[in-house]
């Protein structure tokens, strides 16, 4: 197959935003039939995801960067991003570039890309899906379909030309639930580059630790937590439960600590990997049409994963074996907890570390595009 050029576009994301799956998605494209590589982002996001790639992989990597504006603003967001977009593929001709990934999307954007497509027909278009297929659910409220930017009305009426990507096959049989019309939709497990050469420091272990990646919102099981905090600080045991990101609520508990702030990836390296399992309280119904990205930071990690039965952890406990305990209620994940802060089986816990190192091979196998 002929090589091409081919450019990456991230429309949205700054800084650490998505970085392990940009990163990914940046090596999975470097390696496909690609002549020159070019990647169109916010400065600081580009070279977080470059350092990403060059650490974990010990290798360089050739990219053409381009600094980009991007289209953010409360007034007249729809012609930033048509104007945001026909420069990006104003750009892709001059430069003699074949094929673009969009990294990430929503609806104003959706909406240029289709008004400027017959014009550039030539540029093969793919667009990354995340979050913004939520919006799809029919559990939203009327007033949100009722908006003219809902994206699951503009997605349904996109060019059938654009190809689609998601980030795993629960996703794309969640979607057939959806009138899409023709749409072109294919898998890409969520990239994530494996930090295998990470060298992990040994910390003594007198206490279960448990740890939540990430602000814990709706979807990501807030009020699961709060009932399992409830529960587990009545515990006379030791133990400790550390949550780094937001946390709307306040636990006067020394056992339980919140670090409310912006983590890098070098401070997860140096703090993720000294807890004995990651928590994944997430609710029944979350995670239809999406993927958390903390359930792949903790495979990164080789740390196994205590979570409750939804769709996305039920797809992928499926396809990766033991690689944690999942469970069918937040009630029945309570009990688990109770039962490993008294003590922790060691030999079983050796047996899903070692699962989720096969885990990994698995993942990486099914990690690769053709353009």
């Amino acid at each position: 197959m002929k090589k091409m050029n081919i450019a990456i576009c991230e429309p949205e994301c700054t800084g650490f935003q998505h970085e392990e799956v940009n990163a990914g998605i940046l090596k999975i494209i470097s390696e496909s039939n690609c002549s020159k590589l070019f990647l169109f982002s916010e400065k600081e996001h580009s070279q977080i995801i470059k350092n990403i790639y060059q650490k974990r992989l010990n290798k360089k990597i050739e990219i053409n960067h381009f600094d980009v504006d991007l289209p953010f603003g409360k007034n007249f967001e729809l012609i930033r991003y048509y104007l945001f977009t026909k420069y990006i593929y104003s750009e892709l001709i001059k430069l003699d570039i074949q094929k673009i990934y969009f990294t990430s999307i929503n609806s104003k954007l959706l909406i240029a890309i289709n008004i400027l497509l017959p014009k550039y027909s030539t540029i093969n278009t793919s667009i990354f899906l995340h979050g913004i297929l939520d919006q799809l659910n029919y559990t939203l409220s009327s007033k949100l379909k009722k908006n003219i930017f809902w994206f699951g009305r503009i997605f349904k009426k996109s060019n059938n030309n654009i190809k689609y990507y998601v980030l795993s096959n629960h996703i794309r049989e969640k979607l057939l639930d959806f009138e899409i019309g023709e749409k072109k939709i294919s898998v890409l497990n969520h990239p994530y580059i494996w930090n295998n050469l990470l060298k992990v420091k040994k910390y003594p272990r007198h206490v279960t630790k448990i740890c939540c990646i990430g602000s814990m919102h709706k979807d990501k099981g807030k009020y699961n937590l709060r009932k399992i905090i409830t529960e587990l600080i009545d515990m006379q045991n030791d133990f400790e439960i550390s949550i780094f990101g937001y946390y709307r609520y306040k636990i006067k508990d020394p056992r339980i600590k919140i670090y409310d702030r912006r983590f890098t990836r070098s401070e997860f390296d140096n703090y993720i990997p000294q807890y004995d399992f990651v928590l994944l309280p997430y609710e029944k119904k979350s995670y239809q049409l999406k993927v958390s990205g903390a359930f792949f930071d903790a495979l990164n990690y080789e740390i196994p994963i205590i979570t409750i039965n939804n769709p996305f952890t039920k797809h992928f406990f499926n396809v990766l074996g033991d690689i944690g305990i999942i469970l069918d209620s937040n009630e029945e994940l309570i009990q688990y907890l109770k039962k490993i802060i008294i003590s922790i089986n060691k030999k079983k816990q050796g047996n899903m570390k070692a699962q989720i190192k096969l885990a990994k091979i698995i993942l990486s196998q099914s990690m690769s595009i053709n353009n």
